[in-house]
């Protein structure tokens, strides 16, 4: 399907760090886990990749911007795809066409996208098997900091307080009251009574946005009041979650 001919096609190397940085801080903006690379993590990645020759070329528009990018390999005739980066559907398309010529090459592609990658649905007849594969792992060290650094989204003064349950870190295992107003402040509440209450592994999830508080609800995982999750849950941000840097 992705026959429509855009930009040019260029190899991408050490020169064009800041160019690809560009591009992949875009792309991950729609993402919590995602690492922000500096220049020397883009060194390293790269000098990785050329011990295991992987390819990269770039996709240009006509005004000569990098618009997206692949690294990639071909073994035992699948095309191995390690990153795939756009900055929009018009990039996408080209990066596709550029696999596609290589189907002398590979018959297959394997390529771990990000959980909510909407390839399967623009191209023909996409009869494909497809597995949801866990990916990262989050455990949250310091309740209270990650309390204070959150971006809650809210511009009304409001406060809650909510019980976190974890037995393998006496400091997070307890009541904490936040108020968000000009300020966040979060304290260590002695009072027994909360409004929210769950495990330290829910409370990463709900974190990071890979479940929000009424879905933790329905599944158990998040006891309270309905009332007060609803309201207290549309302070915190649902986003899907994707990491491509393992180390």
């Amino acid at each position: 399907k992705f026959k429509t001919v855009y930009g040019s096609y260029h190899t991408l190397g050490e020169e064009n760090i800041d160019e690809m940085d560009r591009v992949y801080r875009s792309f991950i903006h729609r993402y919590n886990g995602t690492v922000i690379r500096d220049r020397n993590i883009w060194k390293k990645i790269l000098k990785d990749q050329d011990k295991g020759t992987i390819h990269r070329y770039g996709v240009y528009s006509d005004c000569g911007e990098l618009e997206g990018y692949l690294f990639y390999n071909i073994n035992d005739g699948i095309f191995h795809i390690k990153e795939l980066v756009y900055s929009s559907l018009e990039s996408k398309e080209p990066l596709f066409r550029f696999i596609y010529l290589h189907n002398a090459q590979a018959s297959k592609i394997q390529w771990m996208a990000p959980s909510d990658d909407n390839t399967l649905f623009i191209i023909d007849n996409p009869r494909k098997d497809v597995k949801m594969v866990q990916g990262m792992m989050i455990r949250v060290i310091d309740v209270k900091k990650v309390r204070k650094l959150y971006p809650f989204s809210t511009k009304d003064a409001i406060s809650f307080s909510i019980k976190v349950d974890d037995p393998w870190a006496e400091w997070n295992d307890k009541t904490f009251k936040v108020d968000i107003g000009d300020s966040i402040i979060v304290e260590d509440d002695l009072d027994d009574r909360f409004d929210i209450r769950c495990s330290i592994q829910t409370f990463s999830q709900l974190m990071i946005g890979y479940i929000d508080m009424v879905e933790g609800a329905e599944m158990g995982k998040i006891q309270g009041d309905r009332e007060v999750i609803e309201r207290v849950g549309a302070l915190f941000h649902k986003k899907p979650t994707y990491i491509n840097d393992f180390f």
